[in-house]
């Protein structure tokens, strides 16, 4: 036997605008269906498969374990200044938090 997983998932990614009062897409939809106006979130599937072992077909050794990721979806990512002054504030903010360790203490 085998081992089989499959997952998949939606993305909407958005940054506020504190200048224009507005949210802005960093990672912009998709169009539905090429000439329509309907937009959907960006799509990744995974998938994952485990084998019980090396299996020959036709001289070939096929991998004990595949894993695939893919989109049939084009990734458009945009940033603007802002999006990244607010991307590099969280990062500074991040680094001035005391450090934490979630298992034991070192």
């Amino acid at each position: 036997g085998k081992l089989k997983a499959e997952a998949s998932i939606s993305l909407t990614v958005s940054s506020y605008n504190n200048y224009s009062d507005t949210w802005e897409a960093i990672l912009e939809p998709t169009v539905n269906q090429v000439g329509e106006t309907a937009y959907r979130s960006w799509n990744l599937q995974a998938k994952l498969e485990k084998f019980d072992s090396t299996i020959c077909d036709d001289n070939e050794m096929l991998p004990e374990l595949s894993m695939e990721i893919f989109s049939a979806d084009a990734l458009q990512i945009t940033l603007s200044k802002t999006s990244i002054n607010s991307i590099l504030q969280l990062l500074q903010s991040y680094q001035k938090q005391p450090e934490t360790h979630l298992i034991g203490k070192e």
